[in-house]
């Protein structure tokens, strides 16, 4: 009887020890999968941004941390360099499973580059509205027109949304930029309405995301567009391409904005 037990203990070591053998292989080829499906991912922003045409191009990156205890949606932390610029803070990533085959899933990205902000070096997941936006000859005010300056014009919606108008981009050589412009309430807001609304400079990055590089403080109420204009002096914009004006809107209403900035 002793022998019987003794073959049936190490039998059942025997499998159990096999079936974890039989899993780690599994679950490091799924790492080694997700890490290679971002890898690629990275490495082709890189080759297609290079042009500059979709934003700052990307020059690096490095997976510095890696999560697959869910196999399904392996996370990453990727620090990414972008042309001209300073080596970003890892920022959080998702490769997912679809269909079978990992894929990067590509969420909005903010980073808080304004010196002395509370939140300087930060990154989030948050919403971006993008607004294309056009102008017609008797749409801007003769103020707007300032030689050297880059036109903006647009409406914005929503509390608490960051609005980037990415029609144009435009460049900064000096670290003194000004925001010159007029705010109403939109033609649709009722009487009770108010506006509050922040202005700032970001830089388009060719990954999809935006880092933002200075805020002005908060304008309350109409600038109208035959008054006295809102004028937002900001410090500190490092130099560089690729930039464009964003607006936080604070309040409930709708505006509708429009200006210049220059340096």
């Amino acid at each position: 009887m002793k022998k019987i037990k003794y073959v049936v203990t190490t039998l059942a070591l025997f499998l159990c020890f096999s079936s974890i053998v039989m899993a780690a292989p599994k679950e490091k080829e799924g790492n080694l999968e997700a890490i290679k499906a971002a890898q690629d991912y990275f490495q082709e922003i890189v080759v297609t941004s290079a042009d500059g045409k979709s934003g700052t191009p990307l020059i690096d990156f490095e997976i510095v941390s890696v999560d697959a205890s869910n196999p399904e949606c392996v996370e990453l932390l990727v620090k990414t360099k972008f042309k001209d610029s300073e080596q970003l803070p890892a920022a959080p990533y998702k490769v997912v499973k679809v269909n079978g085959k990992y894929e990067v899933l590509n969420e909005p990205l903010v980073y808080n580059m304004i010196p002395g902000s509370d939140e300087y070096g930060t990154v989030s997941i948050e919403k971006i509205n993008e607004i294309e936006y056009s102008t017609t000859k008797n749409e801007p005010s003769i103020k707007a027109v300032i030689p050297n300056s880059y036109y903006y014009n647009s409406q914005i919606v929503g509390p608490g949304v960051y609005n980037y108008l990415i029609a144009n981009t435009f460049s900064t050589t000096k670290s003194n930029v000004t925001i010159n412009g007029w705010q109403e309430l939109s033609p649709n807001s009722d009487d009770t309405s108010d506006i509050q609304l922040r202005y700032g400079i970001a830089e388009k990055l060719s990954t999809g995301s935006y880092k933002r590089l200075a805020e002005s403080s908060l304008f309350k109420g109409d600038y109208p567009k035959n008054g006295n204009w809102l004028s937002a002096y900001l410090t500190d914009v490092p130099k560089g391409n690729n930039r464009v004006v964003y607006v936080f809107n604070e309040f409930f209403s709708t505006a509708v904005v429009s200006g210049n900035v220059y340096e």
